[in-house]
């Protein structure tokens, strides 16, 4: 969170475990009323990517990607726009029960008893952006909350990727919009996201610096394929000690 800088929330009210947190997360966000395309999509992402998944607990999307990664076994947190004792929707309250009785969280910057609200949705998403590594957005309208996630991702220096759809599907306009406009870039499932070389540096670097050894080790730790540490590292080591140049007289 300490991304956020100035908008960085005061106090942070957690039911789970505290140390989940402390994971690497990729962020899942969409509409909440996704088609039986979109649903599937999300699981299917969720499992491709095999990390923790942090989104907001909303019905649609947000729940499809918390099921998901409960049912393989991932930890899964979710960000409340209002006190934990209103966590919303209700529908979703044995989803948030079981979330934390997996080793995932419930977290609010929202002190209980606080309604959530329009507004603090809205707010709410910026602690999505920051807790995400990444961030993926599986189907949104045009004008939606997730553009809001997006936009405060972007803001923070995170990739951002989107499933694109038809034109004519109203919860694909969102997501193709993101991508028309540069917002994000697109994601098609069975792809791997190929991110950019100074952020798999950093999660190479990061994995070492938290005792990785072996390039096996720094790729479960980084989370990057074994092709991609294999590469980072040899790019590190030319750079450390740049081979020299023998003349031949």
């Amino acid at each position: 969170m300490g991304d956020l800088g100035h908008h960085a929330p005061y106090m942070l009210w957690v039911a789970g475990d505290l140390e989940a947190l402390e994971q690497s997360f990729v962020g899942v966000v969409g509409t909440r009323q996704p088609t039986g395309t979109g649903l599937n999509n999300t699981s299917k992402l969720v499992r491709m990517l095999n990390q923790p998944v942090v989104s907001g607990g909303a019905k649609g999307i947000d729940a499809a990607a918390h099921r998901a990664a409960l049912d393989i076994g991932l930890t899964t947190i979710a960000f409340m726009a209002g006190g934990l004792d209103r966590a919303y929707p209700l529908e979703n309250w044995s989803l948030f029960h079981e979330l934390v009785r997996s080793g995932g969280a419930l977290v609010s910057e929202m002190a209980p008893g606080t309604a959530p609200s329009r507004f603090r949705f809205l707010q709410r998403n910026r602690l999505i952006a920051a807790a995400s590594r990444e961030l993926f957005v599986v189907q949104a309208a045009y004008r939606s909350g997730s553009k809001n996630t997006a936009n405060s991702a972007r803001m923070l220096g995170r990739e951002v990727f989107a499933i694109p759809g038809a034109w004519s599907d109203r919860v694909a306009q969102g997501t193709n919009a993101m991508i028309q406009e540069g917002l994000a870039k697109p994601f098609h499932l069975g792809l791997t996201p190929r991110l950019d070389l100074n952020d798999e540096r950093r999660r190479v670097e990061d994995a070492i610096r938290n005792g990785a050894e072996g390039e096996v080790q720094i790729a479960v730790e980084s989370g990057l394929p074994l092709t991609a540490v294999e590469s980072m590292l040899n790019l590190i080591e030319l750079e450390q000690d740049p081979p020299s140049a023998v003349i031949k007289l």
